[in-house]
């Protein structure tokens, strides 16, 4: 019994650490963004994504031993943060970010959606979905300002 609570014990304070890691970088990330610097924005609009797919795409680690899921979680990290550096380079604006790390969702779920599990697949769904209501405000508001010109 003693070696059951402390599996459930050790595994709960795992994921624990790791949530409390993202929450970390979402909390700095929309600190940096109440910042009116574009350049504090940028950043703290990276850092609240990573954050994000940290929380929505972990992979529990019961299924991790025992099956091969995707690393899609460090894929979309690692994309972001070429989004990032590219949109560095060539000085645009950040809604191009969201935009491109949606474009890069939907080719990562194109390419494994047969090899990932049905779970997997859901965070991916919710993942989608949450991104392309931040591009239709995002799209919204560009609107509102260009119509009251």
């Amino acid at each position: 019994m003693k070696k059951y609570f402390n599996r459930i014990y050790l595994n709960n304070s795992k994921i624990s650490q790791h949530n409390i890691v993202a929450i970390l970088l979402i909390s700095v990330g929309i600190f940096l963004m109440c910042i009116p610097i574009l350049s504090f924005i940028k950043i703290g609009a990276v850092l609240t994504i990573i954050g994000f797919f940290q929380i929505v795409m972990k992979i529990e680690e019961r299924t991790a031993n025992h099956s091969k899921e995707l690393p899609i979680k460090n894929i979309m990290i690692i994309w972001t943060i070429v989004i990032y550096l590219i949109i560095l380079i060539t000085n645009v604006s950040v809604e191009i970010l969201f935009i491109m790390v949606l474009i890069g969702l939907l080719v990562i779920y194109e390419l494994t959606s047969k090899a990932i599990s049905l779970p997997q697949r859901n965070r991916i769904h919710f993942t989608i979905i949450i991104f392309l209501m931040i591009i239709l405000f995002i799209f919204i508001t560009k609107i509102i300002s260009m119509s009251s010109i």
